[in-house]
């Protein structure tokens, strides 16, 4: 089986889930003895490492450059152009496009694609009017011959929107890459509550801001540290010194290694995002023994299951009572850690790419 995936994501995100799920996928699947993987990474900027497998690729075609203001698109529309001929020497079976528009060249074989979440569709006014994604993705998504959906709570949005039969879409969890054994001494020597990762109005940092500044027994014994999403904006510094709590709420960001460790010594990880297509850090801080409470809708129930506690995020006075719980109560922190040890066995990468295998074979069996 002769499997082939274009350039889109490489091109478009240095860092980031979706690129980093590629790589994974790839790479593993290009290790099974009947798989003949090829990879056009085309002009790329992503950090990940794909050219790293290219002796395991039947055919690898790249170059990594590094990025230059508008360089991005200029790529990304030349590397659109190149795939054609790239397409025609790789023959495969099963097309696995990394992004959502459909590039036509001529290819008569399957098709798939993976959506990550219905972010676009759902919530807009998050996006730039230039962001062409969610018309890229209601074109692609009628054109595929089967779907791979990361969550069921994302499988039920696009079926929801764009009217996608329900057996044309399979749901295949993603995976934790953090695999740091963390031997360093704490970053942060205080007992701290965790947030992770970008802080737009949907992932609703500022109620967890507003909880923790005004509850004493939050500011008064931990600090909240929120690593990675880029610094704090003029509006959470006025937020941050309005509430008092300079010094307090501080802002890190780095390394995976450093990440390790933010989540090995923290109290508890906060995920209060009101929108989620899947939810990497919840299976990062199970893998990393690490307490969680988040939102309880879209896919975090979903994905973190009996391994945390759930709380409405809209409610400021729940989620307090939630970080209350977990914060001054052992038992029911240790039982979640027990819990998420075994939950977490759900979630690998060679599971995925094993249950994705599967799924190009019953594509290439469907008439």
């Amino acid at each position: 089986m002769n499997i082939t995936n274009d350039h889109q994501i490489f091109v478009v995100s240095k860092f980031g889930g979706a690129s980093r799920y590629f790589t994974e996928m790839i790479s593993r699947m290009a290790k099974f003895p009947d798989a003949g993987v090829s990879v056009f990474a085309g002009y790329y900027i992503n950090e990940y490492g794909i050219e790293k497998f290219k002796n395991d690729f039947k055919l690898f075609e790249g170059k990594k450059y590094n990025e230059i203001p508008k360089s991005k698109m200029f790529a990304f529309h030349l590397d659109n152009f190149l795939f054609s001929s790239f397409l025609k020497k790789s023959k495969p079976d099963i097309y696995h496009t990394t992004y959502y528009k459909y590039l036509n060249c001529g290819y008569k074989g399957k098709r798939t694609m993976t959506v990550l979440d219905m972010m676009h569709e759902l919530m807009p006014g998050s996006f730039s009017k230039l962001d062409n994604s969610a018309k890229w993705k209601g074109e692609c998504v009628k054109k595929m011959d089967g779907i791979i959906s990361i969550s069921h709570a994302t499988k039920k949005d696009l079926v929801n929107i764009y009217n996608v039969p329900e057996e044309k879409v399979k749901v295949i969890h993603l995976a934790n890459s953090m695999n740091t054994e963390v031997k360093s001494e704490r970053i942060v020597k205080e007992p701290y509550i965790l947030y992770i990762g970008g802080r737009w109005v949907y992932k609703n940092f500022k109620m967890l801001l507003q909880v923790y500044a005004e509850t004493p027994y939050f500011k008064n014994n931990f600090k909240l540290i929120a690593f990675g999403g880029g610094n704090f904006s003029t509006e959470e510094n006025e937020l941050i010194n309005k509430y008092g709590v300079e010094g307090k709420v501080v802002f890190d960001t780095g390394s995976d290694e450093k990440l390790a460790n933010y989540y090995k010594y923290a109290s508890v990880y906060v995920y209060p995002s009101k929108y989620e297509g899947f939810g990497v850090p919840l299976v990062e801080a199970m893998y990393m023994d690490c307490p969680m409470i988040g939102s309880n809708i879209s896919s975090i129930p979903e994905i973190g299951g009996p391994a945390a506690l759930y709380f409405d995020p809209d409610s400021p006075e729940d989620l307090k009572e939630k970080l209350e719980t977990i914060l001054t109560n052992e038992e029911v922190k240790n039982d979640l850690l027990v819990k998420a040890k075994e939950w977490r066995k759900n979630f690998s990468w060679e599971k995925t790419t094993e249950e994705t295998y599967k799924y190009y074979k019953e594509l290439l069996n469907k008439n």
